[in-house]
């Protein structure tokens, strides 16, 4: 027996434009679409119905769900931050907003596993800010504020005339990775709570001091970072750029131990990893996402409904959700022939024919 994956459902055109990203609930059967009809959606993945509905005042750019209070973050075009919480007593969402960037579409966030602080990004800002109260409730409480904002990163004579955008921001746990980068800054002690990493299209990936909001190190990268992807155990990093490729490094040593390409084009291409840092999720704008090996670069399996996908201007959204083991739920966002909507697809176990010949 194999895992293959199946598509399970097609979700309905509610979105009246293109989704640009989905997010799994990390403890239900829920899943979350944002896009640029600045809907915010959560559906049953079950049964495919609309559970909540709640709109922005403009196009969606990136979703959030915070494990430890079950509270989806939506940053907006305009650079707001929308914080919802489903009341499944009452059967009612609690919103609450707060503008993060003015004026800046916030591209990417990342959240302290504990709630403690979110990490904001929106072209060269990142910003920190942490909650007033550990409960979520109606009124100031609840509400994030200002922390702390990170500086743009240092430039060399060759990104010196680039303009800074960050691309991806994920979160580090305390005490790791003290050989990665260790030559930018070998004295380099680590808080508790971690630290953040901000990769930038032109200027590489650094890993930021949460409390002092210095460096701790940096490493450079030819060419253009389109986005990355941190593995569950923190141990790897995917590097995904705009020719197709993708590099995945080692964290402990900052070599890269596989590359290869997801696609013929050259594109920014959304990736993930899943089933315990072994594969790699990924889109492009062929409207297909494929599953690919990651110590091996070999594509494992391609997720793709043709009936319903045309070109595309940008790759389509991807999200995983690990449901038990070795068994995983991905969805993948969907475009063409007056569809804005996405697919579930789940693993199944498919006996396989040997020939004993």
């Amino acid at each position: 027996m194999v895992l293959r994956y199946a598509h399970r459902l097609t979700f309905p055109t509610v979105h009246s434009k293109p989704i640009r990203c989905l997010a799994f609930h990390p403890n239900r059967d829920v899943v979350a679409s944002a896009g640029e009809d600045t809907k915010v959606i959560m559906w049953d993945t079950n049964s495919g119905e609309v559970k909540y509905y709640a709109e922005g005042r403009s196009p969606a750019r990136s979703l959030l769900w915070t494990s430890w209070d079950e509270e989806l973050h939506c940053g907006f075009q305009d650079g707001y931050l929308m914080s919802v919480t489903a009341d499944e007593a009452d059967q009612m969402l609690r919103v609450k907003g707060v503008l993060c960037h003015a004026s800046l579409p916030l591209e990417s966030m990342t959240a302290h596993p504990d709630g403690r602080i979110l990490a904001t990004a929106a072209r060269a800002e990142v910003r920190l800010w942490t909650r007033k109260s550990k409960r979520v409730t109606l009124g100031e409480e609840g509400h994030w504020k200002a922390y702390a904002a990170l500086r743009e990163p240092q430039k060399t004579a060759v990104t010196e005339k680039h303009e800074v955008i960050v691309t991806s921001v994920h979160w580090l746990p305390p005490n790791a990775f003290k050989s990665f980068g260790s030559d930018t800054n070998p004295t380099a002690s680590f808080s508790d709570v971690g630290d953040v990493l901000v990769s930038y299209l032109t200027h590489g990936v650094v890993c930021w001091d949460v409390n002092s909001c210095s460096a701790r190190w940096y490493v450079s990268m030819s060419g253009y970072v389109s986005t990355t992807a941190l593995s569950s155990s923190a141990q790897y990093l995917a590097v995904s750029d705009f020719r197709g490729g993708v590099d995945i490094y080692d964290m402990d040593t900052g070599f890269i131990v596989k590359s290869f390409i997801i696609s013929s084009r050259k594109e920014r291409s959304p990736v993930s990893f899943i089933h315990d840092d072994t594969s790699l999720l990924a889109s492009n704008s062929n409207g297909v996402a494929s599953i690919w090996h990651v110590f091996t670069g070999t594509e494992v399996q391609c997720l793709r409904l043709d009936a319903h996908v045309t070109q595309l201007a940008n790759a389509p959204a991807i999200a995983a959700q690990t449901l038990s083991g070795d068994l995983l739920r991905v969805a993948v966002g969907l475009r063409g022939d007056g569809l804005c909507g996405f697919s579930i697809w789940e693993t199944v176990e498919v006996e396989v024919e040997v020939d004993r010949r």
